[in-house]
């Protein structure tokens, strides 16, 4: 009796087993288990970081074909490349689509001056003040950059440096815009030792195309 029972108990332990489902590695996951293959880690670290036998470990290296530590030190820097190819390529399209909307804008404040100065030009003609055109013009101006930036102008003004010996301008404004975009805007304050109202303010001034909606804060 008590054999019939170890012989059950012995036999639902195997079946148990023959069920469980080896792991679904996504890009990320696989790009650590290239890490891991690469760095030469213990099979517990395997298990523990993504949960993986060493039946799962060795699927996985024929399924990627990677032999030795060199290739999944190579593979896991492709996909890296790669994925950070595909994160730009889409803040890339959310920018074109936030410079459409932008132009947009802009074509309908431009047809609506237009307007207002062929109005203004059927009015009687009187002495025209230089001066209040001036600072009309600077207000104007001064509108249109605030509403690329969404926030007004700050109290204090900064401007980028633009540093000799440190790439053009344009490489330096470049690097500017690309760290807003991928590392965020505090980042980019800190780094910059700016408030991040001053630095939405100058990416403005400068004329870069940012979706605000999509740069962490």
């Amino acid at each position: 009796m008590n054999d019939d029972r170890a012989s059950r108990a012995w036999q639902a332990s195997k079946n148990k087993g023959s069920t469980r489902v080896r792991p679904t590695l996504d890009r990320v996951q696989r790009i650590e288990f290239l890490e891991l293959l690469a760095q030469m880690s213990s099979r517990a670290t395997f298990e523990r970081k993504l949960g993986l036998t060493g039946a799962d470990v060795e699927f996985y290296k024929r399924e990627l074909d990677v032999e030795s530590p060199d290739e999944a030190r190579r593979m896991a820097r492709q996909l890296k490349l790669r994925s950070d190819d595909e994160k730009e390529a889409n803040v890339l399209e959310q920018a074109a689509k936030a410079r459409e909307a932008q132009e947009t804008a802009q074509a309908r404040l431009d047809e609506m001056e237009a307007r207002k100065a062929a109005e203004a030009a059927e009015r009687p003609r009187t002495k025209v003040d230089i001066n209040a055109v001036r600072k009309e013009d600077a207000e104007r101006q001064r509108r249109h950059v605030e509403s690329q930036a969404g926030v007004e102008k700050p109290k204090k003004e900064w401007r980028l440096r633009i540093e000799d010996g440190d790439g053009t301008e344009a490489d330096q404004i470049d690097r500017f815009r690309r760290s807003i975009v991928y590392h965020g805007l505090s980042f980019t304050a800190k780094k910059h030792g700016a408030t991040t109202q001053q630095i939405r303010y100058e990416a403005a001034r400068l004329g870069l195309k940012i979706n605000w909606d999509i740069v962490r804060r």
